[in-house]
């Protein structure tokens, strides 16, 4: 009991009462959602490193995810990465270029909840369908169509809202045909 003292007299009496009352107010209704299975749906700003492509697109996710305990989960995501187009005219030789592809992974999501805050990361397996093109009027086309399983991640915080709800901002990175990176925003109800 002497620290608690000593810890008491260091912050103040103001401090020290500011603290006890903070400890004891009602963790948000969040903490009923520390565990249990949840579907989350988003939509976010895909970019992919092709060297003919510079630009970025929109695509959509959705997720279903299920929490062991305040600190671990899984979770299995389908993935929009975008629909990727650019063309080019340099004097007579015209290019264009193609990307596409969608993703389906699964992941640990290991989580840091703090207060109404989560802060998570993810690791896991893709399984990825994407399609490049690459045409030029000189030297006729180049298409790759691929398939495959590669390792993807991704790193995010979300915001719990009430009970059932949470609200995110996610970045992932899906290593595909080509590394594709995406920034999206999303929602996640809470089923238990």
């Amino acid at each position: 009991m002497k620290w608690v003292r000593e810890e008491f007299t260091r912050v103040g009496p103001i401090g020290g009462w500011l603290l006890a009352i903070v400890a004891m107010l009602p963790l948000p209704a969040a903490a009923d959602s520390d565990q249990g299975l949840y579907l989350g749906f988003g939509g976010h700003e895909s970019e992919v490193d092709h060297a003919q492509i510079s630009d970025t697109e929109t695509g959509f996710h959705g997720s279903m995810g299920y929490r062991f305990n305040r600190f671990m989960g899984t979770e299995v995501g389908l993935y929009h990465l975008g629909d990727f187009s650019e063309s080019a005219r340099v004097g007579a030789v015209e290019a264009s270029a193609e990307f596409s592809g969608w993703t389906t992974g699964i992941a640990l999501v290991p989580r840091l909840p703090f207060w109404v805050l989560d802060v998570y990361g993810k690791a896991g397996l893709a399984y990825y369908d994407v399609k490049s093109k690459i045409v030029t009027s000189s030297e006729g086309g180049r298409k790759d169509d691929e398939t495959g399983v590669n390792v993807y991640g991704a790193l995010g915080g979300s915001v719990n809202i009430g009970r059932r709800w949470s609200v995110y901002l996610e970045y992932s990175r899906f290593y595909t045909l080509e590394r594709v990176d995406t920034v999206g925003v999303g929602a996640r109800f809470h089923l238990d």
